[in-house]
């Protein structure tokens, strides 16, 4: 909230032209027309962020199942909420937003506030079931089970003794030479995550498809020719990620999601990760499919993978 007002001393934005055309003349020298921020608590404002906090906490619990994403994000409402406790919780009127919208010289985190409000208001984005008339949250889907696959790999690399790096930081690029640089064609190779450990390395290569779900479930004759030809292009890829590294051993895992019920089904029949191994002296090559849960607790899916790379270098468990 901006203040105007006189006062006795200048405070602030001083507005010395109506100072000197309208105060001085008429021996008015102690009233100072000033403009400044008022600095207290917006109690209003205090109050509409309680009751929008409120509201995705209750959309977030109305979740079946809800996974841990949404428990983590239940758990930042309950802190905010304890943060807003002296604040009612009340919807702000429509006259009361239109002023927040009208302020300027705002920094952008209270802009982008202003329309969460505005969203919450008009039940576009909550993280519930209700009927979107349009997302107030976009999130790519492909990043997301990417950083969920980095976030495993970096609880893992801990507890093996292995260090890792990320596509998404740009830490696992490598070139490609072309013998004419004009010509040719993809110009480099990402993994998106490699743990390196003592005399292995594991590549992860996130895909955001049911295919490790549908295998395990209806076998490789059962599912479709689509999915058959996009998971041949996926072995490719993975066994040229395999190439890249020197290490005598080296694990290129393909990384499907798959919901968390689905993924303890597969994990009480021992098939949430199948390997074949390809012997080619003096380095042996792993290709695995490894399903990961979009949801449920990290220790699960990332004892899996902690299994791999103990077994791997041969570390007891």
């Amino acid at each position: 909230t901006t203040i105007e007002e006189d006062r006795l001393a200048p405070r602030g934005a001083v507005d010395w032209h109506a100072y000197a055309t309208h105060k001085l003349p008429y021996g008015r020298a102690l009233e100072v027309p000033c403009r400044y921020p008022d600095l207290r608590d917006d109690e209003e404002l205090r109050s509409a962020i309680h009751w929008t906090v409120r509201r995705h906490r209750e959309s977030l619990r109305s979740v079946p199942g809800a996974g841990r994403v949404a428990r983590d994000l239940i758990m930042l409402c309950d802190r905010l909420i304890a943060r807003l406790v002296g604040s009612p919780p009340r919807p702000p009127e429509a006259r009361l937003r239109a002023s927040w919208h009208r302020r300027v010289a705002v920094p952008s985190a209270f802009r982008e506030g202003i329309h969460a409000i505005d969203w919450t208001m008009e039940e576009r984005g909550l993280a519930g079931l209700a009927d979107l008339a349009g997302l107030s949250w976009r999130l790519d889907m492909d990043l997301f089970f990417e950083a969920w696959v980095e976030t495993i790999a970096t609880w893992v690399a801990p507890r093996v003794g292995a260090t890792v790096r990320s596509g998404r930081l740009e830490q696992t690029r490598v070139p490609l030479d072309w013998s004419t640089p004009t010509s040719g064609s993809q110009r480099s190779l990402l993994p998106d995550v490699v743990l390196e450990g003592p005399d292995v390395v594991v590549v992860l290569d996130s895909k955001y498809k049911q295919h490790a779900d549908d295998i395990q479930r209806l076998g490789w004759h059962g599912v479709s020719d689509n999915v058959r030809e996009q998971h041949r292009n996926d072995l490719l890829q993975a066994l040229a990620y395999s190439t890249l590294f020197e290490a005598p051993r080296v694990v290129t895992l393909l990384v499907y999601p798959c919901a968390e019920d689905s993924w303890w089904r597969l994990h009480e029949r021992g098939r949430v990760l199948s390997r074949a191994r390809a012997r080619t002296s003096p380095r042996n090559i792993e290709l695995g499919l490894l399903a990961v849960p979009l949801g449920g607790e990290i220790a699960d899916v990332g004892g899996v993978l902690e299994g791999v790379v103990r077994e791997a270098v041969g570390s007891p468990n």
